[in-house]
């Protein structure tokens, strides 16, 4: 059987606690033998002797645990002391040896500093964009939708308002269904004017997003109808730059694209869905009956336990019922769901925000990574090269009490 490292060390730490065992037992035993032998010179019997020994002794039990505990002690702290010396030993090595040879040292620092500092830096990049995940709430169980007709040439296409009333009221798999598309509007008061990246929004849409106005309130589904779709909710840096963080925002009404608009909410710091530059979100106006204007991306929130294939499948489901139905009205050209591709299609809000770029961030870590191991590589052959030429000094240390691991840690410092 071989006994491995990790293995040998804890055979040791226990042969090591034995022996402190044993010597305590010891100990203990020659302090009572020692007792007894008093008093039986004053003439007492032995087993009197040792009666009264142990009871002036003490719980020897006790005794032998806070003994033990306290070399235990003991043996650490001179171990972390030496491990400390040992370390500090090891840098001062390094350091005069480093200093010894220049052009080597900055070589491959040079070398390690380009390949660390590339890996580190596209890691840090592809975490922040693929590996976190998003800000929000039971983020996992956001999805987006768009929609599908190959047939007519059309990959992905986005969702009519007809669409979302479809989804939001037929679509059992969803907690909320939502949708947005952007835009943009300009911003008018006494101050002047400005152009704002704007979001147009359905009323559930910060409910799908789990995320709530800091202060103030979302749209209501009145509000999300055409003709009372006069109110925005502002994102947290607009309301800071533009009206100075005062909190009388509420209610205010503003000009936007030259019509009023009242301010019914601010969003928490952070929040720009679906883009960073979005300084606020208006409502769509949703109108049940249009067909057309195929302009929206649906968003929604699973249910717990449902799957966005589940999901995809039911929202394909509606679809086709609504276009046969269609076609019994004489509206639309009948579709048959067995010959047509026509589809939704719905994927994790995750994947949806990354699939565009995660492939290639994603090569280029691995780029990066390649280029560290062969900096790596490229010191260690600068290393070996080295150490070639001082295999005289090695047998040297070894023979002088250095063990093998700590000639070979001085010897990687060469």
């Amino acid at each position: 059987m071989t006994i491995t490292p990790g293995w040998r060390k804890l055979f040791r730490l226990s042969l090591g606690r034995r022996s402190v065992e044993r010597d305590v037992d010891d100990e203990l035993a020659f302090h009572l033998t020692m007792r007894e032998e008093k008093l039986r010179q004053t003439g007492l019997p032995a087993h009197t002797a040792q009666s009264i020994a142990r009871q002036q002794f003490g719980d020897t039990g006790k005794v032998r645990d806070e003994c033990i505990d306290i070399d235990s002690q003991y043996a650490r702290e001179v171990g972390r002391m030496e491990w400390i010396e040992s370390v500090w030993s090891d840098f001062r090595y390094a350091f005069r040896t480093l200093r010894r040879v220049p052009a080597f040292t900055l070589v491959a620092t040079i070398t390690l500093a380009l390949g660390i500092g590339a890996t580190s830096a596209m890691f840090t990049l592809v975490n922040s964009i693929i590996l976190r995940p998003l800000p929000y709430p039971n983020a996992d169980r956001l999805v987006r939708l768009i929609q599908s007709y190959p047939e007519r040439g059309l990959d992905t296409w986005g969702i009519s308002q007809q669409n979302i009333a479809l989804y939001r009221d037929g679509g059992t798999d969803f907690e909320a269904f939502s949708a947005y598309r952007n835009g943009g509007v300009t911003l008018t008061d006494p101050t002047g004017a400005e152009r704002l990246v704007i979001t147009r929004v359905t009323a559930d849409f910060f409910r799908v997003m789990g995320v709530a106005p800091s202060f103030g309130r979302a749209f209501t589904r009145e509000e999300d109808t055409p003709g009372r779709n006069d109110v925005v909710v502002i994102s947290d840096g607009l309301w800071q730059t533009r009206f100075g963080g005062d909190r009388q925002v509420i209610g205010r009404t503003i000009e936007l694209d030259g019509n009023p608009t009242r301010i019914v909410g601010v969003m928490p710091p952070g929040f720009a869905f679906p883009n960073p530059n979005v300084k606020a979100w208006l409502p769509i106006g949703l109108d049940p009956l249009r067909r057309f204007g195929y302009t929206n991306t649906g968003i929604a929130r699973l249910k717990a336990g449902i799957s966005p294939l589940h999901a995809e499948r039911q929202t394909t489901a509606i679809m086709w019922d609504w276009a046969r139905r269609e076609a019994q009205l004489g509206g639309t050209p009948g579709v048959d769901p067995s010959k047509t591709r026509m589809k939704t299609i719905v994927t994790p809000l995750q994947d949806a925000v990354t699939g565009r770029s995660a492939r290639s961030l994603k090569v280029l870590l691995a780029a990066v990574s390649l280029i560290l191991l062969i900096a790596i590589a490229n010191v260690a052959t600068l290393l070996s090269s080295r150490a070639s030429g001082r295999q005289r000094e090695i047998t040297l240390r070894a023979a002088l009490g250095a063990t093998r691991a700590r000639v070979m840690r001085k010897e990687k410092t060469k």
